[in-house]
């Protein structure tokens, strides 16, 4: 693996590939911008290749179809271009073509990416897959957010935990990528919420000025509920599912301040804020980035979480 804090989870498919214990299905879950997709194509590769290991040798005829694109036994299902469900349709498909026999490879491999996307009917589908899943067939489901998988999926697959590595590996292994001095490191790696890949596409100047004005915005919105349209104004030209996710970040860098579990002191405010009223923001968030897709109208999403996060040192709940 290529990066460090992909080996402990590489290690353990690979102990489990080698001693024949591997399971019929693997949840690999942790937050985007780790790599869980290039682990998750590693195990595709190991799994479909003729030499047995769990590493692909490369070379057998295996690893030169799949490096063409065309290995008859890998089956990949996304959403299609342009949108960001997976639809019941395409788990149909895949169902009837794991009911074939392999091709060339000792086993017929699928990957779902990200499996939160199926919709119910999909998921159901799935399913049945899951409970009677057919011989030679390891189905890899790979999840930012496995909490939004229904729990009989969840319940049937064996998870693979990627964590976030602690920050200083992180920050070591941003700067030795991307030649970034500290401190623009250290704002990328907050920006992305830890996740070094991400910090790494995060990286550009003009980026890192947007989510550094967004954060003095917020810590100086607090107590004044009147500004909360000017600043969801502000933030209507940013990209939706960025925008979303800094305020579900800052929501819960504010939580972990409260909590006394935090490295670095954030928002600083007088006021006392409270941890309830942050998790709720923090849920609130990552709901409306996934209606993103949806006809709700996302100023008035913005106007209504800004609003609500102004007012948090005053007594009403969450809306």
């Amino acid at each position: 693996m290529n990066h460090p804090w992909l080996e402990t989870p590489w290690d353990h498919f690979a102990a489990r590939l080698e001693q024949d214990r591997l399971p019929h299905a693997l949840l690999l879950c942790g937050p985007p911008g780790l790599g869980k997709r290039a682990l998750a194509d590693a195990m595709v590769a190991g799994l479909l290749c003729l030499s047995g290991a769990a590493e692909a040798c490369g070379e057998c005829r295996s690893c030169a179809l799949l490096g063409g694109g065309a290995h008859p036994d890998r089956f990949v299902i996304e959403p299609e271009e342009g949108k960001r469900v997976i639809k019941v349709d395409a788990v149909r498909e895949l169902t009837g073509r794991l009911a074939l026999t392999t091709t060339i490879s000792p086993r017929k491999v699928a990957l779902l990416a990200p499996a939160e996307a199926m919709n119910t009917h999909a998921a159901n589908a799935l399913l049945k897959n899951l409970e009677e899943p057919p011989g030679d067939t390891v189905l890899l489901l790979l999840s930012h957010d496995p909490s939004r998988l229904p729990i009989t999926i969840r319940s049937r697959c064996q998870a693979v935990n990627v964590a976030t590595p602690p920050r200083a590996a992180a920050l070591e292994w941003l700067r030795a990528e991307t030649g970034l001095d500290a401190a623009t490191a250290k704002l990328a790696l907050e920006a992305a919420g830890g996740s070094p890949l991400r910090a790494a596409s995060l990286s550009e100047e003009d980026t890192l000025v947007a989510f550094r004005e967004l954060r003095g915005r917020l810590q100086a919105l607090i107590g004044k509920p009147s500004q909360a349209g000017a600043g969801a104004a502000d933030l209507e030209s940013m990209d939706g599912s960025l925008a979303w996710s800094w305020l579900s970040l800052f929501a819960g860098r504010a939580l972990a301040d409260v909590l006394q579990v935090s490295e670095d002191a954030w928002p600083q405010t007088a006021y006392t804020l409270p941890p309830a009223k942050l998790s709720q923001l923090q849920a609130k968030a990552d709901r409306n980035r996934a209606l993103l897709s949806s006809t709700v109208r996302q100023d008035l999403l913005l106007k209504e979480w800004l609003l609500e996060w102004a007012r948090l040192p005053a007594k009403e709940p969450i809306r």
